[in-house]
C-alpha cells in the first residue's frame, strides 16, 4: 500500500524538514553557544583580539538566543563585563577554552554568567589556575634588580607547578576529563611562558639568565604544539618569541621590520597559520620603503611560502594590491534599520569603484568633512564609483541624530556598523584606529587606496578621477 500522507505525519514531516533546514544552516565545525536571557540583558564573548560575539535580547521578555560560532580547533574565550558596586568598578571576567564540538547553555544572573549545562569548575579556568584575564595576569611588572627578577620567575614556575596539580586533582575527581586536563595544563604552560618573555621584554635593564631562557623558547617551540590551539594568549606568546629569537640572532626589527619572516617560515609547523596570514597581510600592505631590493626579496619570500600553504594570501599578493575577503562578515545596519553585508552591498551595485567614509556622530572632524563627501558625491553621480557612509557608532540613537543634523538622513548609502561596538572585520583589517577614514575599494574587495584624501583636500576629486580614468 503507498504511503498515506496524513495530517499527523505531514507534522512531522515539518519538523523534520526544519530540522533539516537548520542542521544545514550550521558550519560544519561550529561551537553552538544558547543564551537564555532576561529582558534586555545581554552577554558578549571575547576571542582572537577585538572578535566577538553578542547576544543581544531586545524584546521585554525572556528570550533563547542560539549561536553557532564556526571555529576549527580549540579557541580562548572570554566574558568579561564592567559594573559599578559601593562607587567602584568591578570586573568580572572568565576564561574558557571551547572546541568546535561544544554545545554550551548559559544564563546572566545579575552580571555573573552561569553555566547550566556545564558546572563551573569545569569550563572557567580563572576559578583554578593562574590564566586569562585575572588579577595575576599582569604583564607590566616592572623589576629594578637581578635577584628580584629570578625570585620573580622562580615564583612563576612554582606558580605554575601549583596549577599543574590543581589541575591533576580535578581530573581525578572526574570535574572534567583527559583531554580538558592535557588542554588546561598546556595553557597554562602558555601562560608561565608567555608571562615570563613579557617580564624580561619590559625590564631590558636586567640580564636574564641567557641559558633558562634558551631553554625555555626551545621547549616552546619543540615540546608544545599550538596548532591545535587558538587566542589572545597563544598570539601573544608567538609575537613574544618572535621577538626573543631576533634579539638571539642579532636582527633589529626597527631598522629591518620583515626580519621577522624568518621566525615564521623556520618554524610552520609549530604556528598557526591564521596568525602567520595575518601577520603577513599586514606587513605585505604597510611595511615602509616598499621598492628597496629587501623589501622585493622578502616579499618573494612569503610569496613562495603562500604558494605552497595559503592560497588565500597569494591571491591578495597576486593582484598586486591588498584583498579585503571578508566582506560578508561586517555587518550593517542602513537607515531604514535593514540588515545587510558590505558583501551585498557591493554585489548589488551597478558600479565598479566604492568610496567609503568612515565616520561616527562623536567626531567632530568628521562631521566636518560630511559636507563636502556629499557634494562630490552629487558631482560625482553616474560615474563609476559608489559613495557609501559607514558609522562606527555603538549607539543607534546618535548615529540617526547626527544624520538629521547634517540632513543626511534620507540619502541612499547609509549605513552602521552592527552590533559590533564599532569593531569589525572591516575596522580590524584596515586597522582603522582614527576617524575620519576614506577608503577606495573595487568589485570583489580589491584595495584600491585605504588612506584616501579628505575631502577637503583639493587631491580628492582629481585623484578619483584619475582611478576611473585609467581603469578605461
Amino acid at each position: 500500500m503507498p504511503y498515506a500522507i496524513t495530517h499527523k505525519n505531514n507534522k512531522y514531516i515539518v519538523f523534520g524538514l526544519l530540522f533539516l533546514l537548520i542542521s544545514l544552516s550550521i558550519p560544519s565545525k561550529a561551537l553552538t553557544i544558547v543564551a537564555k536571557l532576561k529582558a534586555k540583558q545581554y552577554i558578549t564573548f571575547f576571542f582572537g583580539g577585538e572578535n566577538f560575539y553578542r547576544f543581544r535580547n531586545v524584546s521585554e521578555r525572556d528570550s533563547t538566543i542560539i549561536r553557532h560560532i564556526p571555529i576549527q580547533k580549540l579557541t580562548e574565550f572570554r566574558y568579561s563585563v564592567g559594573f559599578t558596586k559601593d562607587n567602584k568598578i568591578t570586573h568580572i571576567r572568565h576564561t574558557m577554552l571551547l572546541s568546535p564540538t561544544d554545545s554550551l547553555v548559559f544564563k546572566r544572573e545579575d552580571n555573573e554568567l552561569i553555566p547550566i549545562n556545564k558546572t563551573p569548575s569545569s569550563i572557567f579556568l580563572d576559578q583554578h589556575i593562574a590564566v586569562g584575564y585575572t588579577a595575576e595576569f599582569d604583564f607590566t611588572k616592572k623589576i629594578s634588580a637581578s635577584t628580584e627578577f629570578e625570585n620573580y620567575l622562580n615564583d612563576l614556575s612554582k606558580k605554575f607547578s601549583r596549577d599543574s596539580i590543581k589541575v591533576d586533582s580535578l581530573y581525578h575527581s572526574k570535574v572534567i576529563g583527559i583531554e580538558e586536563k592535557r588542554n588546561w595544563v598546556t595553557f597554562s604552560k602558555i601562560h608561565l611562558i608567555a608571562k615570563t618573555f613579557k617580564i624580561a621584554e619590559d625590564n631590558s635593564n636586567i640580564k636574564p639568565d641567557q641559558e633558562k631562557y634558551d631553554a625555555l623558547f626551545n621547549e616552546a617551540i619543540n615540546n608544545i604544539d599550538f596548532q591545535d590551539i587558538d587566542g589572545d594568549l597563544v598570539n601573544e606568546m608567538f609575537s613574544l618569541l618572535c621577538n626573543y629569537w631576533l634579539k638571539q640572532n642579532n636582527k633589529d626589527r626597527k631598522s629591518k621590520p620583515l626580519d621577522f619572516i624568518d621566525f615564521y617560515l623556520n618554524h610552520l609547523d609549530k604556528i598557526n597559520r591564521d596568525y602567520i596570514y595575518g601577520k603577513f597581510m599586514r606587513y605585505v600592505r604597510n611595511v615602509p620603503k616598499k621598492n628597496s631590493l629587501e623589501y622585493t626579496n622578502n616579499i618573494e619570500r612569503i610569496r613562495q611560502y603562500a604558494g605552497e600553504y595559503d592560497q588565500k594570501l597569494l591571491s591578495a599578493m597576486m593582484v598586486g594590491k591588498a584583498v579585503f575577503f571578508d566582506m560578508d562578515q561586517v555587518n550593517l545596519i542602513d537607515s531604514k534599520n535593514n540588515m545587510t553585508t558590505l558583501k551585498n552591498v557591493f554585489e548589488n551595485a551597478k558600479e565598479k569603484y566604492f568610496l567609503i567614509d568612515m565616520w561616527a556622530s562623536w567626531c567632530a572632524p568628521c562631521r566636518q568633512q560630511l559636507p563636502f563627501f556629499e557634494k562630490f558625491k552629487k558631482e560625482l553621480e553616474g560615474k563609476n564609483i559608489r559613495f557609501l557612509s559607514i558609522s562606527t557608532d555603538k549607539d543607534e540613537k546618535d548615529w540617526i541624530k547626527a544624520m538629521k543634523e547634517e540632513g543626511t538622513d534620507a540619502q541612499p548609502f547609509q549605513y552602521r556598523l552592527a552590533n559590533t561596538g564599532g569593531i569589525s572585520a572591516l575596522t580590524r583589517f584596515f586597522e582603522i584606529f582614527t576617524l575620519p577614514r576614506y577608503l577606495v575599494l573595487s568589485k570583489g574587495g580589491k584595495v584600491v587606496n585605504d588612506r584616501f584624501y579628505l575631502p577637503t583636500d583639493t587631491e580628492f576629486k582629481p585623484e578619483i578621477l584619475k582611478i576611473l580614468t585609467d581603469d578605461r
